[in-house]
């Protein structure tokens, strides 16, 4: 009896009796080989000038047909197709080409796989169909601004090369809650600058927190008419702080002295006479308190 082959992948089918002595290349060739491009086995051409047909020589012997992987290269600027056997069969399709690829039957719609973009495609009894969609970014076909939260703004080619210019509709100074921005108010969010007032000392309303200059009446008047504490001080006060430097002293007139005035402006006079005839003298003090 001859060999025989497996259905899809076409793999050797050895007879019992045959082959003695090439058992071991009818095996090696027909069986292991090609299980090993069945499952990991890479087939790569280009489809710059055409479709792309893969190769189907036959069972027993390698084909593109068996291959796991197709790799399409090239330029061709215009979609290609990959045309593969109509039968069972998986393929991860690695598109490196300028444009779209289509794996397909001869007579299938089949799977377009973009430009470098990479699909795992597999036969669903009828057609070839992506078992994982192709690779991809996604698209986007326009590009708007839309107003809210306090912002605005316009875009120039919106459907190819968009340049966004973000404006707001809001006047003044701003503020953000952490969602929107919207317009301060003065006094409650900030405070006006001080490059209308006087110079002076700046002083601040607490409701609305307008600054402005500070006025005579804004400060507090400072006396020594204290109570408490300080009323109640013992000793002597310098004039300087506001005493009158001593305590009122106590004069007392005595022979041939004489005081008047009141304290701390008082004069004392002294009278005398000397013995022996000699003319008596006087004279006079002026204390006053320091």
């Amino acid at each position: 009896m001859t060999t025989a082959y497996t259905t899809l992948l076409g793999l050797a089918l050895p007879v019992q009796g045959e082959l003695t002595g090439t058992w071991g290349t009818e095996v090696n060739n027909s069986i292991t080989q090609l299980l090993d491009d069945a499952i990991a086995g890479t087939a790569t051409a280009s489809v710059t000038s055409g479709d792309w047909t893969l190769t189907d020589t036959g069972s027993g012997v390698p084909n593109q047909a068996r291959c796991a992987i197709l790799i399409a290269t090239g330029t061709p600027g215009v979609s290609r197709n990959i045309i593969a056997p109509a039968r069972s069969k998986g393929y991860f399709v690695v598109n490196q080409s300028d444009a779209a690829v289509v794996l397909k039957g001869a007579s299938t719609t089949g799977i377009s796989v973009p430009t470098n973009k990479s699909a795992l495609v597999v036969w669903n009894g009828s057609d070839f169909v992506t078992a994982v969609s192709p690779s991809s970014n996604g698209t986007v076909t326009t590009v708007s601004v839309a107003s809210a939260n306090g912002f605005t703004g316009s875009v120039s080619n919106p459907t190819s090369t968009p340049a966004i210019t973000l404006t707001t509709s809001i006047s003044g100074v701003l503020k953000g809650n952490g969602t929107a921005i919207s317009a301060a108010t003065s006094g409650t969010d900030y405070s006006a600058g001080t490059s209308a007032l006087a110079t002076g000392i700046l002083k601040s309303t607490t409701s609305t927190g307008a600054l402005t200059i500070a006025v005579a009446a804004d400060f507090p008047t400072l006396n020594q008419n204290t109570t408490g504490t300080a009323s109640n001080v013992t000793g002597i006060v310098a004039v300087a702080n506001g005493g009158t430097g001593t305590t009122t002293p106590s004069l007392v007139a005595g022979t041939n002295v004489t005081i008047s005035g009141t304290w701390p402006n008082q004069t004392v006079n002294s009278t005398g006479g000397g013995g022996g005839g000699t003319t008596g003298f006087e004279q006079t003090f002026l204390l006053m308190g320091a």
